[in-house]
C-alpha cells in the first residue's frame, strides 16, 4: 500500500512539475521563430527567412517582446497561408520559448503560357500561382487559345475547368506520363493535344474525358505499334474516338 502511495505521489509530482514548466514557459516572451519548409527538397519557392519575415511584418509575433501565451496561432497560420507559394502552415510553441512553424509549399502541375505571353502556374489545389523570380519548376507547359479562359478559380468552379484540372491531376498520378509529357496544347474548343520526350508525335486526345480509356490506347500504341513501325513512322496520333487509334 505504501509503495502504491509513493508511486502515486511521484506521478502527481511529475505532472505538477511538467505543468509548472509549461505554465512558466507560456509566460515567457518569444525567444525565436523556427521555420521548417517540409518539402524543400522538392521545390524552392519559399525560404525559411521569407516566412519568418512575413510573420514579423504582420505584427502577430515579435521576438523578445511578444509573450507565448498571447500568440494567436490560428491567425499566424492564416497569415502565412496568404503567401503566394504556401499551401499549408502549422504553428505551435515549444518549452524553449520558440514559435515553431511548419510550411508546405504550393505544388505546381503545369506552367501556363498564354498567347499574349502572360504566364503563371496551375497549382495542385486548382488555383493559379504566380511565377517565382528565384525558382522555376520543371512541369509541363500549357499553351493555346483555351488558356485565356483560365482565370481566378476557373479550374475549381467551372465544369470545363474541372475537366482540365482532372487531366493534369491524372497525368501527375501516372509516373510514366508524368515524366514523358512536356508540352500541352488546349484550344478554344477544349481539345487537348500534347508532345512527349519519346518520339516526335503530336498526340491528340480530344476533350479531357474518359482519360483511363484514352491513355490505355496510347500505351497500346507504344507497346504494339512502335516496336513494329518504329518511332519515325507516324507524326500524329489520335485517340479521341472510342475504340480507335488513328495514326498518320
Amino acid at each position: 500500500m505504501k509503495k502504491k502511495l509513493l508511486w502515486a505521489s511521484a506521478v502527481v509530482l511529475l505532472v505538477g512539475v511538467a505543468g509548472l514548466g509549461w505554465f512558466s514557459a507560456n509566460k515567457r516572451v518569444v525567444t525565436g521563430i523556427l521555420v521548417t519548409v517540409i518539402d524543400k527538397p522538392l521545390y524552392e519557392f519559399v525560404s525559411e527567412k521569407e516566412i519568418q519575415e512575413t510573420i514579423l511584418k504582420s505584427g502577430l509575433c515579435q521576438i523578445g517582446s511578444s509573450r507565448l501565451e498571447d500568440l494567436d496561432l490560428r491567425a499566424i497560420e492564416e497569415k502565412v497561408q496568404t503567401y503566394n507559394f504556401v499551401s499549408e502552415c502549422h504553428a505551435a510553441k515549444d518549452l524553449a520559448g520558440n514559435l515553431v512553424v511548419e510550411v508546405k509549399q504550393n505544388r505546381p502541375l503545369a506552367r501556363i503560357f498564354r498567347p499574349n505571353m502572360q504566364s503563371e502556374y496551375l497549382a495542385a489545389n486548382g488555383k493559379l500561382m504566380a511565377l517565382s523570380k528565384k525558382y522555376t519548376a520543371r512541369v509541363p507547359v500549357l499553351t493555346g487559345e483555351g488558356t485565356y479562359k483560365i482565370k481566378g478559380n476557373y479550374c475549381i468552379e467551372d465544369s470545363i475547368g474541372k475537366q482540365l484540372f482532372k487531366f493534369f491531376d491524372f497525368v501527375e498520378s501516372q509516373e510514366f506520363w508524368k515524366t514523358q509529357i512536356t508540352q500541352i496544347e488546349w484550344d478554344k474548343k477544349n481539345q487537348i493535344a500534347f508532345y512527349t520526350l519519346a518520339g516526335n508525335q503530336r498526340i491528340e486526345i480530344g476533350k479531357a474525358e474518359y482519360l483511363d480509356e484514352k491513355f490505355a490506347k496510347l500505351m497500346t500504341f507504344y507497346k504494339e505499334i512502335i516496336p513494329v513501325k518504329g518511332w519515325g513512322k507516324y507524326h500524329r496520333i489520335n485517340v479521341a474516338y472510342d475504340k480507335q487509334i488513328i495514326c498518320e
